[in-house]
């Protein structure tokens, strides 16, 4: 639903959501389900600060590589 109209997908790309008018159609919300079961709360927790670091270390390696940061 957008506003108070029903619209049908009809393609997805990278950077938008084509849709057509779809009147008649009943409006539903969208609702993803998860592929696969999800992960333990001990297992998320030992996992972000890993990703943290992993991320940290891909800014300073992306600042060091910036043309903007070299002399």
């Amino acid at each position: 639903m957008l506003g108070a109209s029903s619209w049908r997908i009809e393609e997805i790309t990278h950077d938008r959501v084509l849709v057509s008018p779809a009147p008649g159609e009943p409006g539903k919300m969208p609702f993803w389900k998860g592929d696969r079961a999800g992960r333990p709360l001990e297992l998320g927790l030992a996992i972000g600060p890993a990703d943290a670091t992993i991320c940290c270390g891909c800014r300073r390696a992306a600042a060091v590589d910036s043309p903007d940061t070299r002399a």
